[in-house]
């Protein structure tokens, strides 16, 4: 499988505000939050020092908006999935989710920056994680919880208990980042196998049709009495 590489050149346009953002990305992807200087920032972006005080107050505030751009970039708009999809039986639901997912976090069209911005920011965590998770990680794990909720079927008999519903979901989440997360293993044991949306579609059925019978089997053994 390919592992991607960017070769977008920073975009052309008079827009300091968006220059400085695509040049801390790769400034801060570099070399992590504390060693980044604006000073490399700003002359990659082809602005004045005083830029980055103008456009953003501070490092801090630009570092938040590059972090919050970058995970926006991989995991999309929760609402217009949401929508697109309410009408939907449960199981076209998950499948809705796992490909927009899919499709959103392998887009070898994304700057290789983005990945790696936050990258560093799950392994040296910074008040802009804070911010990820309120605004955008929460969210898309409870809409996915929603989900499993509906494929177990709540009942007065067995309904799903919030560990089931947290951990579940987990489950389906960690099968989706995997293909991201393990992507240059991936990539050196299928190396004829790339990440186009024929391929990233059958991955989505592979995963939905994988956690939808494990989820039904639960179900099923619970309704009975079995054991988890």
């Amino acid at each position: 499988m390919t592992q991607a590489t960017s070769t977008n050149p920073p975009p052309e346009t008079d827009n300091t505000h968006e220059r400085l953002l695509h040049a801390a990305g790769e400034v801060f992807a570099e070399r992590g939050f504390a060693a980044a200087t604006i000073r490399e920032i700003c002359r990659r972006a082809g602005a004045n020092v005083a830029a980055v005080n103008y456009h953003f107050r501070d490092k801090e505030e630009l570092y938040q908006q590059v972090v919050q751009r970058s995970h926006g970039a991989a995991t999309g708009d929760l609402a217009a999935t949401v929508a697109a999809t309410e009408h939907l039986p449960p199981k076209a639901k998950l499948h809705a989710y796992i490909h927009s997912f899919l499709t959103r976090l392998l887009d070898t069209s994304r700057p290789d920056w983005q990945a790696r911005m936050m990258a560093h920011e799950m392994t040296a965590p910074t008040a802009a994680l804070d911010v990820i998770v309120r605004d955008s990680i929460r969210p898309q794990f409870d809409r996915l919880q929603t989900i499993v909720a509906e494929i177990l079927k709540p009942d007065a008999a067995s309904p799903p208990s919030p560990d089931d519903l947290r951990y579940l979901s987990a489950c389906i989440m960690g099968q989706i980042l995997f293909w991201k997360t393990s992507q240059a293993v991936i990539c050196r044991m299928y190396p004829d196998v790339v990440y186009d949306p024929p391929h990233i579609a059958r991955i989505a059925d592979y995963l939905t049709d994988f956690s939808y019978s494990a989820l039904l089997a639960r179900h099923t053994q619970n309704a009975i009495g079995g054991q988890p």
